[in-house]
This record gives structure tokens, C-alpha cells and sequence, in this order.
């Protein structure tokens, strides 16, 4: 059996916050500038400890020794930075679904580490050609149907209108 963690009360709750954009988003952000030698007024490191921390509380964790604790269990690695990076951003854009499947796909990370992070769909739950995480979404019905012969051509031109044909910016 394998262990599932559900989005807790505080995520339905009829006064949760929506974020546009999140300071833990902008700072681990930040990190990957950093990393990649950006000059961003700080190192990698501390932007991505900043993100963390700035994650955490977020989502209610206040207390030093927890945060403390977290982040020596999750250290920055620099030979790891998309992997540890992409993880703890794909976590901090909880609740932003779009935004989150976007990150992943750009980083296509692992856990820090290269474990496995993204488990492949169930069987059938998804488009039949869809084999791990979607990659794109499709050209949406009202499109294809008011525009059909464009949308043909635009979808043979990427390689199919399917979830599982990759944007033209993913390379992996």
C-alpha cells in the first residue's frame, strides 16, 4: 500500500489565502539564479534556506526549531540544486496546480538524491498516450471546433494535440 498525503483542513478552509505569487516562490527562485551565477545579492544557499523557511511559515510552521530541523534534514546541495530546488519549490506552490505542473516540467527534477518524486498516473485515468506526468494540455474542444483546420495544422506541426507531446522548450 502505498502511503498518500492529503491536502489537510487548513487548504479548504473558507478563509484560506490565494497567492499570486509567494515570497518562498521569489527566494527559491532566487536560488536558482544564484546557482546558475546570477548575481542575485546573496548565494544560493541562503535564498533557498530563505524559501524554506518562508514555505514553512506559510503554512503555519512558526517555530525555529521545527524550521531548523526541517532544513537539516533538507540541505542545499549544489551538485543537487535541481533536484533539492525544484522539490521544495514544487512544494511551496501548493494549492497553485498550474503553476506547480509548469516547475516540474521545467526542472523536470527528481528528489534530492534522483529519487523518483513524480509517480506515473494509474492506468486509464488519464489520456491513453500519457504514460507520466502530462506534458502539455490539449487545444481545448471549442478550439478544435471553431478553428478546426488551424488546429490541425498547429497540431501537426508540434507533433500531435495529445498530453503526452512535450512543449517545444522541453528538452529532456
Amino acid at each position: 500500500m502505498t502511503a498518500l498525503s492529503k491536502p489537510g483542513v487548513k487548504a479548504y478552509a473558507g478563509d484560506a489565502k490565494g497567492y499570486i505569487i509567494t515570497y518562498a516562490e521569489v527566494a527559491l527562485a532566487l536560488a536558482e539564479a544564484a546557482q546558475r551565477g546570477m548575481n542575485v545579492g546573496g548565494t544560493a544557499e541562503d535564498w533557498y534556506k530563505k524559501g524554506v523557511t518562508a514555505s514553512l511559515k506559510q503554512w503555519g510552521v512558526t517555530d525555529d526549531a521545527a524550521i531548523g530541523a526541517y532544513l537539516a534534514q533538507n540541505p542545499y546541495h549544489a551538485n543537487d540544486w535541481v533536484n533539492v530546488v525544484g522539490t521544495q519549490k514544487w512544494l511551496a506552490l501548493y494549492l497553485q496546480g498550474l503553476q506547480g505542473w509548469f516547475e516540474r516540467l521545467r526542472l523536470d527534477n527528481s528528489k534530492p538524491g534522483g529519487a523518483v518524486l513524480f509517480i506515473p498516473p494509474a492506468s486509464g485515468s488519464l489520456d491513453p498516450e500519457v504514460s507520466d506526468v502530462p506534458k502539455r494540455l490539449k487545444y481545448p474542444a471549442s478550439t478544435r471546433a471553431n478553428n478546426a483546420e488551424n488546429s490541425r495544422k498547429a497540431a501537426e506541426r508540434i507533433g500531435g494535440d495529445s498530453q503526452a507531446t512535450r512543449n517545444w522548450w522541453d528538452i529532456k
